[in-house]
């Protein structure tokens, strides 16, 4: 049986060399070894001490919460800081109090999940023994409820020295602390954790009223990367006929406002009321126009809330009320959607929710919401993105992880008569990578809108530089000649941030890989049957390129160049290569030129999608690729390039999509 196996291996693989080159062998190769150890990280029964001693040091994060992560689809504080972690390509044990609860079995299930990088464990399941040889001193362990189960793991995590991080997410002193809640575990819990941080003003209010003046209001958030605006989703099959009104969450709690949904229903035949999530035996029976859909898996949720007219949050109001920051008008707010809510404190003043203090105002502003005249007239995309880079999940896992650099980095943008979109660019990349930076530097290649102006009066800590031509190449080499960064990192006006970890990662590649020259978030491939070299890029492809290799590893290199949005670089490896080849200039082919240029050097380049990066495409130069002037400066550069590097063929010929 063996034998034959081996056969059959030495026959395919003897195929793909004849048919497809020794390169392709060995991407298969190693495609293969790389799935066999996904196959042994994700087994749920493997001994996580002896199973991450290769990854000893890297980050890792440990989550004590209350559910299992695939609970309620998934969608639940502790699953989303988990989901951005391991995204950020951390390590993460993930620890929780009590099983899933299968409402159509109406019964508890175990949770077996298979998800790289993730240790999911039970409570009952753990050991201090496993703990201990899990975390390391840069582990941040974090607690999400005050469970008299967790406290063993948090007095082992203080006497070792390990960082501690209490969340406070509910008011526990009511029925939502059940029969597991200790006041005295609680108070331990806020008073000796090296930070404490609570998801709504009130519940910082409690927090600072036990002595913790230091404790951070850091409000529930959303996921950019699985609610995108900008995405166009498939319209979800169990959906009635338009117009939909949305809800989506638990429909079993004692705060859910049953009589809104029913006279809003009533008085609004026209509007279908569809309902997300699990219900109890006592849920009312409701209107023929509100549909019940069932529990689903948080990357489903998008397509629904695309799909709908506007969204709903029917919590009624008190003190249960006002401890929640609830995820999911994030959720619809970064999808670009109307919400109609009851007066809940935590979204009062958010973009595009309506408040009804009452059910006749809650009836009648879901009426209004369907006609054409009232839909989206608050809507202000600015205001939008602006709200999205400050309620990203990865800026609050930045925060509680106190993410930092070591101020080595120059960031270098260039403008062209950018002014509108050159604010969004500057106030993100400085709030959210500020520990990076060492400088900014903005380049005005001859702007005539007074967008260098308006950098020098909004941005006073920013270094303004005027280049007398637009030229992406002379532009990027002026920015550099000021700079005094050791790594430069290239970005575009059209680009803003949601967090510093783009710049976390990628430095860590490159300080862990002398062999690769530059990093970057943009990459693309040369197309073998278009003479002028031109061929797809990233955004082409699901995930933006990061296949099965790259996730597990971080990065590819198997890309034919890297684009400027984006590009981390050591400046001496700019220096050494000359820069930016301004025959290039105004724009095309000079990000190509720069990477054949660094493969010259023998170094390799790297592609990952970096983390925290948002974009709006050709913003920057302005320029038109449909245009027949764009079109003829593509074929002069593409000359220009193709006899430039005619000696390096082999360094198209290396890349693969």
């Amino acid at each position: 049986m063996i034998t034959k196996r081996i056969l059959e291996i030495v026959k395919k693989s003897y195929r793909l060399f004849r048919e497809h080159g020794l390169l392709a062998l060995l991407r298969a190769v190693r495609l293969k070894c790389f799935s066999h150890l996904h196959s042994i990280l994700t087994n749920p029964r493997r001994n996580i001490k002896n199973d991450y001693n290769e990854v000893i040091f890297r980050e890792k994060i440990v989550i004590f919460s209350g559910v299992p992560y695939n609970d309620i689809g998934g969608g639940q504080r502790s699953a989303q800081l988990t989901r951005a972690a391991l995204r950020t390509g951390r390590v993460v044990l993930y620890v929780y109090a009590y099983p899933k609860y299968d409402f159509t079995k109406q019964t508890y299930v175990t949770s077996n999940l298979n998800i790289l990088n993730l240790v999911h464990r039970s409570i009952k399941q753990l050991n201090v023994e496993e703990f201990l040889g899990f975390i390391n001193l840069n582990t941040t362990v974090i607690f999400e409820i005050p469970h008299p189960l967790f406290v063993e793991y948090f007095e082992i995590s203080r006497i070792r020295g390990v960082r501690t991080v209490f969340e406070l997410i509910d008011d526990w002193n009511t029925s939502l602390g059940g029969d597991w809640f200790d006041k005295n575990v609680y108070v331990k819990f806020v008073k000796e954790c090296d930070k404490v941080v609570g998801t709504a003003k009130v519940l910082v209010t409690q927090l600072r009223e036990i002595g913790r003046e230091d404790a951070i209001y850091l409000p529930n958030a959303a996921n950019e990367y699985l609610f995108d605006s900008y995405k166009n989703y498939k319209r979800p099959s169990d959906l009635p006929d338009n117009p939909i009104a949305l809800y989506f969450g638990s429909l079993y709690g004692e705060w859910f406002l049953w009589d809104y949904i029913e006279g809003s229903a009533n008085n609004n035949k026209g509007i279908n009321f569809c309902l997300i999530g699990n219900c109890s035996k006592e849920t009312p029976i409701m209107p023929d126009n509100v549909y019940f859909l069932g529990e689903k898996e948080i990357i489903q949720l998008p397509a629904y809330i695309q799909a709908a007219e506007f969204c709903l949050l029917p919590f009624k109001t008190g003190k249960l009320a006002d401890a929640v920051s609830p995820i999911k008008i994030f959720e619809y707010l970064f999808m670009a959607k109307p919400v109609v809510s009851t007066n809940i404190a935590e979204v009062i003043g958010l973009p595009l929710v309506s408040i009804a203090r009452t059910e006749e105002e809650f009836v009648e502003t879901c009426r209004s919401l369907i006609h054409k005249e009232n839909k989206n007239t608050s809507y202000d995309k600015n205001k939008m993105e602006d709200f999205i880079s400050k309620h990203s999940w990865f800026s609050r896992l930045q925060t509680i992880i106190d993410l930092k650099g070591r101020k080595n980095i120059s960031a270098i943008i260039l403008i062209h008569n950018n002014r509108e979109i050159i604010g969004r660019c500057l106030s993100s990349l400085i709030e959210h990578c500020f520990d990076f930076l060492c400088e900014v530097i903005v380049v005005d290649n001859a702007s005539e809108d007074g967008g260098g102006e308006y950098v020098l009066a909004n941005f006073p800590s920013v270094q303004l530089i005027r280049n007398p031509v637009n030229g992406c190449a002379s532009g990027r080499n002026l920015g550099v000649n000021h700079s005094r960064g050791t790594y430069l990192a290239f970005f575009d006006a059209d680009q803003w941030f949601t967090s510093g970890f783009c710049f976390e990662e990628a430095i860590k590649i490159l300080e862990a890989r002398a062999d690769i020259g530059a990093v970057g978030w943009s990459a693309g491939w040369f197309g073998f049957n278009n003479e002028s070299l031109g061929g797809p890029i990233v955004d082409y492809f699901p995930d933006r390129g990061m296949n099965a290799v790259a996730s597990m590893v971080g990065y590819r290199t198997d890309i034919g160049y890297l684009g400027t949005g984006g590009l981390f670089i050591p400046k001496s490896i700019f220096d050494s290569v000359g820069g930016f080849d301004v025959t290039y200039d105004p724009t095309t082919f000079e990000d190509t030129d720069l990477s054949f240029a660094i493969k010259k050097m023998g170094f390799k380049i790297a592609y990952r999608d970096l983390t925290g990066i948002r974009h709006e495409a050709h913003q920057t130069t302005k320029a038109d690729e449909g245009s027949q002037e764009y079109r003829k400066l593509f074929l002069r550069n593409s000359d220009y390039f193709q006899k430039k590097w005619a000696d390096y063929r082999h360094f198209i010929s290396q890349s693969s999509l």
